[in-house]
């Protein structure tokens, strides 16, 4: 087996183990595509070169005889030689998967490791991001919950007001990464999922959120 193949079936495999090890949906699809991809190709090039493909080696080693009687005459082999003689210099597909894999995967590895850094500890709530539309979004104990701002108290002895518009509660994305003070937790129908919590941020200002829903990470 040539080396770069070799390579490009090392690394689809080791993108395949990691899929499972770090549940990374992504890289099972990856090493999938590029599975298949090292299947099909050589029947394509069956297809479109014919079966009888011989290397730039042979090509080149090749008597004027032999070439005359095996080449010439021949469309789809006098295309093929004309192909490995124009790409000899360029760098194939078989370079340019693995490569593709590589960087995906250092992508995607820092991309986690960067999430991981905003979960922070077991046991504590994290905002790990906000979106106008869908609210905000926090971490506690390998689970990631969605959540609405409805309402603000601005000291222990005020009234809380309702807010109908999420960057009301724009205070707390400071925090956004770090581990915020839940003073209460209203657990839902069943006691498994909170139904709401209240934030109390280093100024007393406090925020009740409502969570609208829980995906295990």
């Amino acid at each position: 087996m040539p080396r770069v193949e070799q390579f490009a079936i090392g690394i689809a495999v080791i993108s395949a183990a990691l899929a499972v090890l770090l549940k990374i949906e992504f890289y099972a699809y990856l090493a999938l595509a590029v599975g298949l991809i090292l299947i099909i190709q050589p029947y394509v090039q069956d297809i479109r070169w014919g079966a009888d493909r011989p290397s730039l080696y042979e090509i080149q080693t090749m008597s004027a005889d032999e070439y005359k009687a095996r080449v010439l005459g021949n469309p789809k082999l006098e295309h093929w030689v004309n192909h490995v003689k124009g790409h000899r210099s360029r760098p194939t597909w078989k370079v340019f998967i693995p490569l593709t894999i590589l960087l995906a995967l250092g992508a995607t590895l820092a991309w986690q490791m960067r999430k991981a850094t905003h979960r922070g500890t077991r046991g504590q709530w994290t905002p790990v991001s906000y979106d106008a539309q869908k609210g905000y979004t926090f971490y506690k104990d390998d689970v990631e919950y969605s959540a609405h701002c409805r309402a603000i108290q601005l000291t222990n002895n005020s009234r809380a007001i309702e807010v109908e518009i999420e960057s009301k509660c724009s205070d707390i994305l400071p925090f956004i990464g770090k581990p915020v003070l839940v003073t209460h937790e209203i657990l839902g129908v069943g006691g498994d999922v909170p139904a709401a919590l209240t934030i109390h941020l280093p100024d007393g200002t406090k925020y009740e959120f409502e969570i609208t829903g829980a995906k295990a990470k």
